[in-house]
């Protein structure tokens, strides 16, 4: 990073980046710079759950079958500054709880109506009205928000 006191505001400025953000990117690369491996047992690797972070020796044909035949006091290389997601090997921040998904679909099974088998023998379900006035409420307020809505056939009723 070179002159990072003469050419900080250049920086910061040319590629749209917050003192902040630039300081801890600089923090980073001298981290790295300074200790770029880790070395640690196959026990360690598993407890911190950092099997991704292992740098395999070459001429390895299968990794599973390497990784099994390790014992647990094994010196492994790990890079010690691994490029990747910060909930990487986590559940996401906005995955919902299986129970919550089962929820979800009972509402939906309990709020559809059936249609006519199609003529190709296919079952298609249509909401009632009830959902259906649930669900025009919230794509009303994504829209007022710009965000994406949730699309649903209706029934053409015939009378």
């Amino acid at each position: 990073m070179g002159n990072m006191l003469y050419h900080a505001k250049c920086v910061t400025d040319t590629i749209g980046i917050s003192k902040q953000r630039l300081n801890n990117l600089y923090k980073r690369v001298r981290s790295m710079r300074q200790h770029p491996f880790e070395i640690l047992t196959k026990a360690e690797v598993e407890a911190q759950n950092r099997q991704c972070d292992v740098i395999a020796p070459p001429g390895i044909s299968s990794l599973m079958e390497w990784w099994t035949s390790l014992p647990q006091d094994a010196q492994l290389t790990l890079s010690a500054h691994p490029e990747r997601h910060g909930l990487a090997l986590r559940t996401s921040n906005h995955a919902k709880k299986p129970e919550t998904l089962q929820a979800f679909l009972n509402f939906i099974d309990q709020h559809r109506q059936q249609l006519p088998d199609s003529e190709d023998g296919n079952q298609q379900y249509v909401l009632t009205d009830r959902l259906r006035n649930l669900l025009d409420i919230f794509n009303s307020q994504q829209r007022a928000t710009g965000q994406q809505t949730i699309r649903y056939m209706t029934a053409h009723r015939s009378g």
